[in-house]
């Protein structure tokens, strides 16, 4: 039998944890070396991707948040705080906000290390960005509707895409 490497058996720990912390049922821990870990969750209606690669920065998850649309009426003005919020994330290393011009969302995305994480801290980390992505919303957004949830996604699991 082929044994699973280090830090796919630590991303999955990771999210067995996160699942013991918010009482859901854990994963299965049966993956492929060659695929990139996806799971995906809500938090207070904000839509989370936690990822992690074999190919790039082994050693970190990739925490991205999908803050909402980006609305036409203001447009210039949001790309222009983007820019500049940016420029004062440049300092911590950790975080980037951007646009998805695919799904037209702005989305914010925070590297973590995966070998200091446990599901208690991967979740106060989440719960920040939610407070952060609630104000963007309100304060950048005209539009305040929460990011769209896919139709087949259940709130009581989460989900390894």
């Amino acid at each position: 039998m082929h044994s699973m490497p280090t830090e796919r058996s630590a991303f999955m720990s990771l999210v067995n944890d996160l699942c013991r912390v918010l009482n859901y049922p854990e994963r299965s821990s049966e993956v492929r070396d060659d695929e990139t870990l996806v799971m995906e969750m809500t938090l207070e209606g904000i839509a989370f991707t936690v990822s992690h690669s074999l190919n790039e920065q082994t050693e970190k998850v990739l925490i991205q948040a999908d803050f909402g649309q980006l609305p036409a009426e203001r447009t210039t003005d949001v790309l222009y705080r983007i820019m500049h919020l940016n420029r004062e994330l440049s300092e911590t290393g950790v975080a980037k906000i951007g646009f998805d011009d695919v799904v037209n969302a702005v989305i914010y995305i925070h590297t973590a290390p995966l070998e200091t994480l446990d599901g208690a801290s991967l979740l106060t980390i989440m719960t920040e960005i939610t407070w952060r992505a609630e104000y963007w919303q309100t304060t950048y957004f005209l539009n305040t509707d929460s990011p769209k949830i896919p139709e087949n996604f259940n709130e009581k699991f989460i989900s390894l895409a």
